[in-house]
C-alpha cells in the first residue's frame, strides 16, 4: 500500500499575496502620501518635507556662521590678537528655558536620562523640576566664544563646572570676559572667563576657555 504525503499547505497569509497585494502592502509613490505621480512631480529626496501641510523652514536667523538664504556664506567679524584687550567683554546672549526646549534638547542629543524630560522622575530624585543637560550648557558656552572670535579663531580648550541648574521658567544668560593674553609655542592665545547665569541662582556654570586668534601680520 502506497501512502501519499498530505498536500503541503501554503504558509499563513500566502494566499493573500497572490495576484493583488492587500492595500496595506501596496507600494505608494515616493512623491506623496497617495495618488499617482505625474510628469511634473519630483521624487521625494532626503530632507524634503513630504506633506503639504508643513511649510518649508525659514533660513536660520541666528548669529554669524553657517549659511544665509540662497546658500550664501555668512562671515563673523574677525577678532585679531593685537586688538583684544584684557577685561574686554564677550557679548554673549540670553535664552528663555521652557519645558519644550528642554525636551527638544534631550531628543536632539539622545540623552534619555529621565531627569531631563520627566518632571515626576526629577521630583522623586529630589529636584524641583527637569533641567538642561551638560551638552546644552557646553554648546551655549561654545557659542559665546565662537560668535566672538570669528571664523579664523580656534577654540583650543574649554573647561566648565555645572554647579546649579537651568530649569523651565529661567532666562539663561551666557557671557564672557578676556582675562589674559599670551604667546606660547608660536600660538597667540587669549584666555577667557565664560559662564552661564540666571536670575534665580546667579552664576550656574562657570568656566574658562583658551582661544587661538590670528594676528594682523599673519605671524
Amino acid at each position: 500500500m502506497v501512502r501519499r504525503h498530505p498536500r503541503r499547505r501554503p504558509p499563513l497569509g500566502a494566499q493573500a499575496h497572490r495576484g493583488r497585494l492587500p492595500e496595506a502592502h501596496r507600494h505608494r509613490p515616493r512623491g506623496g502620501l497617495g495618488g499617482e505621480r505625474t510628469g511634473h512631480q519630483q521624487p521625494a529626496r532626503r530632507g524634503r518635507l513630504r506633506h503639504p501641510q508643513h511649510p518649508p523652514l525659514p533660513p536660520h536667523a541666528g548669529g554669524g556662521g553657517g549659511s544665509a538664504a540662497g546658500g550664501a556664506a555668512v562671515k563673523r567679524p574677525q577678532r585679531y590678537w593685537e586688538d583684544v584687550q584684557v577685561g574686554e567683554e564677550l557679548p554673549g546672549f540670553s535664552l528663555e528655558i521652557n519645558l519644550r526646549r528642554v525636551i527638544q534638547q534631550v531628543s536632539g542629543t539622545q540623552d534619555w536620562y529621565p531627569l531631563h524630560f520627566d518632571p515626576q522622575f526629577a521630583r522623586r530624585a529630589g529636584h524641583p523640576d527637569v533641567f538642561m543637560n551638560t551638552g546644552f550648557l557646553q554648546a551655549a558656552l561654545v557659542r559665546v566664544i565662537t560668535d566672538w572670535m570669528g571664523d579664523e579663531g580656534f577654540l583650543k580648550k574649554l573647561y566648565f563646572e555645572m554647579r546649579r541648574q537651568q530649569r523651565p521658567g529661567d532666562t539663561m544668560i551666557c557671557r564672557g570676559r578676556v582675562v589674559a593674553k599670551t604667546v606660547q609655542d608660536g600660538l597667540h592665545l587669549v584666555e577667557c572667563e565664560v559662564w552661564a547665569e540666571n536670575e534665580r541662582e546667579g552664576v550656574t556654570t562657570p568656566g574658562r576657555a583658551w582661544v587661538v586668534l590670528p594676528t594682523r601680520d599673519g605671524a
